[in-house]
């Protein structure tokens, strides 16, 4: 009798043993899963915004190339054509920069993004990315203005990131703007020493246009 009970007693412990690696192992794979799945959705969402952001750098070096080759200002344009090589250079660097990301994707698949943090001149950041986005404005005869306050600090962020961010701006400002309108960028210093970035784009040809602002 006491044999028996000893039997079952083990056989009882053993299949708890079981059970709990078992649900133990089930969890694991459900937690395998879920962060498959948000690898999976992070690496989506990223490749959805990069198409976006490659198609910028992209049109202005078309554009700019275009410029070049037709030679709109005859031969006398020689100044105007080594700044459009200028223009088509800092496109192409923007645009290594974001296929350096894409080629960097276990940064993505980690769940992280890290940051380079350094000191960011507002003022000549502006003018990289009107460069870029200057040949998509000339060809819907947009007009692209800055008011750019004097002696502006540098902000400490990432560079390339807080290009893009601007990039994004200007870019939604031509595209959604009609024909023949002016979009306009604004930079100032706030209340407390924060810098305020704002795009705005015109209604219509006698109205405002809406300030869209981003704090930095």
């Amino acid at each position: 009798m006491v044999a028996v009970l000893l039997a079952l007693g083990l056989l009882t412990t053993r299949m708890l043993q079981q059970a709990v690696l078992r649900e133990a192992a089930e969890r694991e794979i459900l937690a395998a899963k879920l962060r498959a799945e948000a690898a999976s959705e992070a690496k989506t969402s990223f490749l959805a915004n990069m198409s976006h952001e490659l198609r910028t750098p992209l049109n202005a070096i078309l554009g700019f190339s275009e410029m070049i080759r037709d030679r709109p200002h005859g031969p006398d344009g020689a100044t105007r054509y080594c700044e459009y090589a200028g223009d088509i250079h800092a496109s192409g660097t923007h645009l290594l920069d974001l296929v350096n990301d894409v080629l960097d994707m276990s940064k993505i698949e980690a769940g992280r993004y890290q940051l380079h943090l350094e000191p960011v001149d507002i003022a000549k950041t502006v003018v990289a990315c009107l460069s870029i986005v200057q040949s998509r404005a000339m060809a819907k005869g947009i007009t692209i203005d800055t008011e750019i306050a004097a002696g502006l600090p540098p902000i400490h962020a990432d560079e390339r990131a807080f290009k893009q961010v601007l990039l994004n701006l200007l870019t939604n400002a031509v595209k959604f703007s009609p024909n023949g309108r002016k979009v306009t960028v604004a930079a100032r210093l706030c209340a407390g020493g924060a810098a305020e970035l704002c795009s705005a784009r015109q209604h219509s040809g006698y109205g405002g246009g809406r300030f869209r602002p981003a704090i930095f």
